[in-house]
């Protein structure tokens, strides 16, 4: 388990409950500041020294996808319906980690560094630190006009660059090595379009800088912000399965278009058949879409 966290430490690490709980692993041990905002945050939104499941609408302000923090809450909770002070600690660490841009795995936690972890809205435990961090992964008001200027000179104005301008520019133009290229390129446009909006080339640029300097990309997509996932769009959208859900919609659409009107050749078969017509098509369309759907983990913050 994880040592209490108000306790002062004279080793260099402590160990907590591994992920998959039949080992323990090491972690650093935690600094006062994290103390102390910890322990705030739990005296706001805990009750009686626990951290309650009904609570865990406040862990949503880290901007992260629901499926990371119940992943998170999962990795902490061990099945309780609540957290203890442990427990919770452990949480913000976690979410840190996806803040930083790391995989959630004992290696992260035991190379852990430190730092507050991010909200959108901030809290009153927030403002009355005084330690402020800025998320690293964020595109800046600066950035941003420099990749716009960047891409002004590639597409000439135009609203889409095809991927092969694309990686022209990145390998010629910015030296960019092919394989870093070929890693950005399976992130931000794993269907490989063809054409790329100014908004993924916007994203594309950025974790182009952000591994210059050191940090880690995520594996795929599905670790990338919802900042960075809005601007890429289309580009994330298998084409494949839009298509097959596009022509399912149209069947259910020429199905429910059947008209059955009163004649002398009218008789309650008809009715069943087309009724039953309707609902297999629906049923068809229904399991393709749930199938064909893809599920996001997370808001990955790239670091």
């Amino acid at each position: 388990m994880i040592p209490n966290p108000g306790q002062t430490k004279t080793t260099t690490e402590t160990t907590s409950q591994s992920f998959t709980g039949d080992q323990t692993l090491k972690q650093p041990p935690y600094k006062q500041e994290e103390i102390h905002l910890y322990e705030q945050l739990l005296s706001s939104w805990g009750q009686n020294g626990t951290f309650p499941a009904q609570s865990a609408q406040y862990l949503q302000s880290t901007g992260l996808p629901k499926e990371i923090l119940k992943e998170i809450w999962s990795r902490s909770a061990h099945g309780k319906t609540y957290l203890t002070k442990d427990e919770f600690f452990l949480a913000m660490r976690l979410i840190v980690i996806v803040q930083q841009g790391k995989l959630l795995n004992e290696q992260s936690l035991i190379n852990f560094v430190p730092q507050p972890p991010v909200f959108n809205q901030p809290t009153q435990a927030q403002h009355n630190t005084p330690t402020k961090t800025q998320d690293p992964t964020k595109i800046t008001q600066q950035e941003l006009q420099e990749y716009n200027n960047e891409i002004l000179k590639v597409s000439l104005g135009m609203p889409f660059v095809s991927e092969k301008k694309v990686v022209d520019y990145l390998t010629k133009g910015k030296g960019v090595p092919e394989a870093v290229v070929s890693e950005i390129l399976s992130i931000c446009n794993p269907y490989h379009s063809i054409r790329i909006s100014k908004d993924g080339f916007v994203v594309i640029l950025h974790l182009v800088s952000l591994k210059r300097r050191g940090i880690q990309l995520p594996p795929s997509h599905q670790y990338l912000p919802p900042s960075f996932t809005s601007l890429l769009g289309e580009l994330l959208i298998d084409p494949f399965i839009e298509k097959e859900n596009e022509e399912n919609r149209s069947l259910v659409s020429q199905a429910s278009q059947i008209s059955i009107t009163q004649s002398p050749n009218y008789n309650m078969n008809t009715i069943t058949e087309s009724s039953a017509l309707i609902s297999i098509i629906t049923d068809i369309t229904a399991t393709s879409t749930i199938s064909g759907s893809t599920t996001q983990i997370i808001g990955y913050q790239c670091r």
